[in-house]
């Protein structure tokens, strides 16, 4: 096991965006994630989120080798 964080939500009030706040936030999380050790940030994102997607793709985030699966629960 590798030293990993997960991002599961970042928000920018849209008033502010396009002013380059959610860089800004994610430059200071990969501050604070680096003097903590942490070598691999991930997240989820729904494949048609594009805008999202090339956010992140901005930022460095890649696919990763894993797949994710998921199961619904039948309700009782």
């Amino acid at each position: 096991p590798e030293p990993s964080a997960v991002v599961d939500v970042i928000g920018v009030h849209p008033q502010f965006a396009g002013r380059h706040v959610g860089a800004a936030l994610f430059r200071q999380l990969e501050m604070q994630l680096g003097a903590l050790g942490i070598e691999t940030l991930r997240t989820e994102v729904d494949w048609s989120q594009q805008r999202l997607l090339a956010f992140l793709e901005h930022r460095g985030f890649v696919p990763a080798p894993r797949l994710c699966l998921e199961k619904r629960v039948p309700p009782r």
